[in-house]
């Protein structure tokens, strides 16, 4: 790892921290949307009618 920090500049740290933050977020929100309880059912009925 300290092999990797010395070959990028702050900036593009900086920018590579936003990006996982970023992806964190969009994470937290696919957990949401995937074990809400209408998604599931909206899955079954898609399931029952295909």
């Amino acid at each position: 790892m300290k092999q990797l920090e010395a070959k990028i500049d702050s900036s593009d740290k900086m920018k590579l921290i936003d990006e996982v933050e970023s992806i964190k977020h969009r994470l937290v929100v696919l957990e949401k949307i995937i074990t809400d309880k209408g998604y599931e059912v909206n899955e079954e009925i898609n399931k029952l009618k295909g």
